[in-house]
């Protein structure tokens, strides 16, 4: 938690968190002791990476201590499919339990690219990725 830190030093430190080996980061307006704001860095990491992450919080951020706390994850198996747009493919990451896909969801840069090269809205490239990939599984 960080009482003192400013808003635009915040995405640096996330980025910082991430290199380090962070698995994922995001920082959350709270209320600390005596009514002040302040900000919540929570940073996701592996046993490997941990002592890692939390030097990076200490040197990019403004905080003198870290927590940590153990957790148990649970995710999905994953793979990467390609489908075709009306204005070019689009990866698609596929998270699947036991055999079985219960999400999708195309890759962000992609949708980027192809909507920018083809001068479609991002919804609209995203929405027609997602609808390809759903006709192939049926």
């Amino acid at each position: 938690q960080m009482d003192d830190i400013s808003g635009e030093h915040i995405p640096p430190l996330i980025d910082a968190t991430l290199a380090a080996g962070a698995l994922d980061a995001t920082a959350t307006s709270v209320t600390m002791k005596k009514g002040r704001m302040g900000v919540l860095v929570t940073a996701l990491a592996t046993d490997a990476t941990a002592e890692a992450v939390a030097e990076t919080l200490l040197r990019h951020g403004t905080t003198f201590g870290v927590r940590r706390t153990r957790a148990e994850r649970t995710i999905l198996d994953r793979r990467f499919e390609t489908v075709a747009t009306p204005w070019g493919p689009v990866q698609i990451k596929v998270g699947s339990l036991r055999g079985e896909p219960v999400q999708a969801a195309p890759e962000f840069e992609d949708v980027a690219r192809v909507a920018a090269e083809s001068g479609q809205p991002v919804p609209l490239v995203h929405a027609a990725a997602l609808a390809a990939w759903h006709t192939l599984q049926h």
